[in-house]
């Protein structure tokens, strides 16, 4: 399964950027999100050398952390796209193919 993770990695990064482009983001909000979703995993690990309860309230913190950045990134990819042109390019559902 990791060589599959890396080889679908390079197209998944595509169609995110023009995922993200549709709705008029920076392709390099993928790294951004990544990053945020380490913070939690970051704070587990730490919490993990401090008392049983501290270590138990961070779980429940970071995991529900972890699940409004996982519905922020799916809302983002989900949605419909700008209306016309954006900085990335004219709308590909209204430009007419040649």
């Amino acid at each position: 399964s990791l060589f599959a993770a890396f080889i679908f990695c390079i197209p998944n990064i595509s169609l995110t950027t023009r995922r993200l482009h549709d709705i008029g983001k920076d392709g390099w909000w993928q790294l951004r999100i990544g990053l945020l979703f380490l913070v939690p995993v970051i704070y587990m690990f730490v919490a993990s050398f401090l008392p049983q309860w501290v270590f138990w309230v961070s779980i429940a913190i970071s995991m529900l952390v972890i699940l409004i950045l996982a519905v922020w990134w799916i809302v983002w990819l989900v949605r419909q796209g700008d209306t016309g042109s954006n900085k990335y390019g004219p709308d590909p559902r209204t430009t007419p193919r040649s």
